[in-house]
């Protein structure tokens, strides 16, 4: 018969050795990949590259995973994160409405906004130019959800022409197919040269935090370790975050005299200083829009004021007039409502022949708001009645 202390060690070192394996064995994580230089897209040679997959290859290295990237559309990223064929996507604009349907992590990888280019030449130099014009935008892109809200609360009415990558838009520009198209800011660190070709105008919009994204109840576990490094990583100015940054987005430091630090407080002063002059050309518009519409009415109640066939006339409580239309002061004999505004001092005596009827008046508009079938005998200006 076997020892049993023989059995039982013969069953540790067979479950040591299944463990060591489950272990060794790297756990798979399927990443959507679309073309957005500099956060991520596949090279010429079919590498994935990027400031997202720098950081996520330092995180997998650490965790042990096994990361494949699926290259695809950004529309067909978005439709394989709602089926559950990724685990991850990368570069997503977080909303409120695609948390809803979503899992997000919590930690904001990077700043970016939209910009608005033109057809060289074409001189586009506000929002209110973009009317009636034709506008290039990504498909399913954030930066088109956000141009349309815009275009829409100034009144503006444009052709939105849909696309499925940056590039297409910068193509569509060149060939003058559109008038003007709209590009992720970071997107300019890859077509420098190209879109000097273009006009850029003075118009940035839609500044959002661009993180990490998992299909809705699932890879929970993932997000939450996305969030970890990302917190560590940030507190660490030599991290490999920082080092993506600089190597991806910004001037490495070796060859720049201006902190990291500042660079980075200059960048959020300009996004901000940007958001509030767009805020401040949005206002100016409504203020100007709602002061026509108002002039419109007081000219439309203007017109009727002056050639209504009744007697108008607005007083102040102690019995002077305020405004008389043309009818009323024709009525009452005088030349002009601007003479009757300046000879009668007291309504009462002088308009009313029973003074007591002014008070009548005036108590019935104040109890009841309107007074109706209310006859009075009144003077004229000679005193006829």
């Amino acid at each position: 018969m076997l020892n049993c202390n023989n059995i039982i060690k013969f069953i540790m070192v067979i479950l040591i050795s299944l463990l060591s394996t489950v272990n060794a064995q790297k756990r798979l994580i399927r990443i959507g990949i679309y073309d957005d230089y500099p956060l991520a897209f596949v090279d010429s040679l079919g590498n994935p590259r990027g400031l997202y997959v720098d950081l996520l290859n330092h995180i997998a290295k650490k965790e042990n995973w096994s990361l494949k990237y699926i290259p695809a559309t950004w529309s067909q990223c978005l439709d394989m994160l709602k089926t559950g064929e990724i685990d991850l996507l990368v570069a997503i604009a977080y909303t409120p409405q695609r948390d809803s349907i979503f899992d997000f992590n919590t930690e904001t990888v990077l700043i970016n906004w939209g910009t608005v280019y033109a057809q060289k030449g074409l001189k586009i130099n506000s929002i209110l130019e973009l009317d009636g014009k034709k506008i290039a935008v990504i498909k399913s892109d954030i930066y088109y959800q956000k141009i349309k809200q815009l275009m829409e609360s100034f009144g503006l009415n444009c052709t939105f022409v849909e696309v499925e990558k940056t590039r297409s838009v910068i193509n569509y520009l060149e060939t003058k197919k559109v008038d003007a198209g709209v590009v992720a800011r970071l997107y300019e660190f890859r077509f420098p040269n190209i879109l000097k070709r273009l006009d850029r105008t003075p118009i940035i919009f839609g500044p959002v935090e661009l993180r990490f994204a998992a299909p809705e109840k699932r890879n929970r576990w993932l997000l939450s370790t996305l969030d970890t490094y990302l917190r560590e990583l940030k507190r660490d100015p030599n991290s490999a975050y920082y080092k993506a940054l600089d190597k991806w987005i910004l001037i490495p430091e070796k060859t720049s005299i201006i902190p990291k630090w500042l660079v980075y407080s200059l960048i959020a002063l300009i996004l901000a200083g940007a958001v509030a002059v767009a805020t401040i050309f949005s206002l100016q518009y409504i203020i100007r829009k709602k002061t026509h519409e108002i002039r419109k009415l007081e000219q439309k109640y203007q017109d009727i004021f002056e050639n209504a066939v009744e007697c108008i006339y607005q007083t102040t409580p102690d019995g002077r007039f305020i405004t008389v239309n043309s009818t009323c002061a024709k009525m009452l004999g005088y030349d002009s409502p601007e003479e009757m505004i300046r000879e009668v001092k007291d309504i009462a005596h002088q308009i009313y022949v029973n003074p007591q009827d002014r008070d009548r008046f005036i108590k019935e508009i104040t109890e009841l708001g309107i007074v109706k079938d209310f006859i009075v005998q009144e003077y004229r200006k000679d005193g006829s009645r």
